[in-house]
């Protein structure tokens, strides 16, 4: 089952998602995080992909995407809890050259 949930902790916008990270899921999930990214007190962002399976080419340009909104408004952006196969798709198109990266959520709850 896909789900989303988004949460504003401070200046952070915690994006919990659940499922396949296709088009269709991206297009979604790209109308939400873009509405809450324009509230000018969210500067910074934290994808939460432990329970993510699988992501394709649609889920790597919401990835960037979004890190260029954060980068402009001064910010950072986060990965939490990629599985090994997500990660290595995001290492070989760099996006973990970019994001920063929590290996477990109590890393995030604490800052």
């Amino acid at each position: 089952m896909e789900d989303v949930r988004l949460k504003v902790l401070k200046d952070t916008l915690l994006v919990k998602i659940c499922g396949e990270i296709d088009d269709r899921l991206a297009v979604k999930i790209r109308k939400e995080v873009d509405f809450a990214l324009e509230r000018k007190e969210v500067i910074n962002i934290i994808f939460d992909l432990t329970n993510v399976g699988f992501m394709d080419s649609a889920g790597i340009g919401l990835l960037l995407g979004r890190y260029n909104i954060v980068n402009e408004k001064g910010g950072d952006a986060y990965v939490l809890g990629c599985n090994k196969g997500v990660r290595r798709i995001l290492d070989m198109v760099g996006v973990m050259s970019i994001y920063k990266e929590y290996e477990r959520k109590k890393e995030y709850s604490n800052a």
